[in-house]
């Protein structure tokens, strides 16, 4: 939210009043109950303002790149179970290459699982669709992005460079696995 607001040219400090509100739920009771002028929320809340007649100003998905999850494990599991964790980010990467291709699949998962209506299900899917990525990826630039962020808003962090937090070698190593 504070970087898509820097992009549009405020200052989040000065410029807007940040209220965190809640768990996503509350936050949408609140803002229909008209508590709050705009939100920023997680799917599927916006596609559910939507359809009651709230435009969506900006898919934060289509403005930027930062990881949505990650996998994180110790340094000891990375040397004593390193084909484990390959597998995993293997399974990580063909999972999000099927959602990619196939729509209805996981449109049909986010029904059954996540109980939404089919139709708020696909205009979700579509909106998060750009932040789906087929590759093996370290987003070393959206790690950074957040990383800023954090200290920006006050959070102690200890480690500022991405590269203290992204293994690039084994990512690397996957990539070549998949291609072969």
């Amino acid at each position: 939210m504070r970087f898509i607001l820097k992009e549009a040219g405020l200052d989040p400090q000065k410029d807007v009043q940040l209220i965190y509100a809640g768990d996503p739920p509350l936050l949408y009771s609140s803002f229909q109950g008209g508590r709050f002028d705009a939100m920023f929320i997680s799917l599927p809340f916006p596609v559910l303002a939507e359809q009651q007649g709230y435009r969506i100003l900006v898919n934060a998905a289509e403005r930027i790149r930062i990881p949505l999850s990650g996998m994180a494990v110790t340094e000891d599991t990375l040397k004593t179970a390193r084909d484990q964790v390959k597998r995993m980010i293997r399974a990580d990467v063909e999972a999000r290459r099927l959602i990619r291709r196939e729509k209805e699949t996981a449109v049909e998962i986010m029904v059954s699982w996540l109980g939404l209506d089919r139709s708020v299900a696909r205009r979700s899917y579509d909106l998060y669709l750009p932040a789906v990525s087929g590759e093996v990826t370290a987003e070393r630039e959206g790690v950074r992005l957040i990383l800023e962020m954090e200290v920006e808003s006050g959070v102690p962090i200890k480690v500022r460079d991405p590269d203290q937090i992204i293994d690039a070698k084994i990512v690397e190593e996957v990539k070549r696995e998949l291609a072969k």
